[in-house]
Parts: C-alpha cells; sequence; structure tokens
C-alpha cells in the first residue's frame, strides 16, 4: 500500500469512528422531534382545552353564586 492510501484508509475509519459516535445523539434527536415532542404538544392541547373547560365551569358556578346570594331573602 502506498502512504496515500494509508492516509485515506486512516482518514476514513477516523471519519466512521465520528459517525459511530454521533449515532447516540442522532436516534434520542430523530425520537424527540418525531415521537416524544408531537406527543407533548398534543398533551398540552388536551391540557389546556381542559383548563379552558374548568374555568369556564368555575366562571359560570361563580356568577351563580353571585345572583343567588343576591335573591331576597337569602
Amino acid at each position: 500500500m502506498t502512504a496515500n492510501t494509508e492516509d485515506m484508509i486512516r482518514d476514513l475509519e477516523e471519519d466512521l469512528k465520528h459517525i459511530k459516535d454521533a449515532a447516540p445523539s442522532f436516534d434520542s434527536w430523530k425520537r424527540l422531534t418525531e415521537i416524544e415532542l408531537p406527543r407533548l404538544e398534543t398533551d398540552l392541547q388536551k391540557l389546556n382545552q381542559t383548563k379552558e373547560q374548568l374555568l369556564e365551569e368555575y366562571n359560570q358556578a361563580s356568577s351563580c353564586s353571585a345572583i343567588c346570594l343576591k335573591l331576597p331573602g337569602n
């Protein structure tokens, strides 16, 4: 083998090592962007809807209590 070929092989081996080292990070990024984040966004939307419903129920109950307190005889 020539020195040039050996240098190329060494460079390729080094590149392969970097690729292998990056694989776990890439896998984590892929899982986060394709699975975890969309799932969290869906959960957040559901929780916001629940919050809005509960606030509406609370406001209705509060206004009913205020009206009931103002009725004659109370």
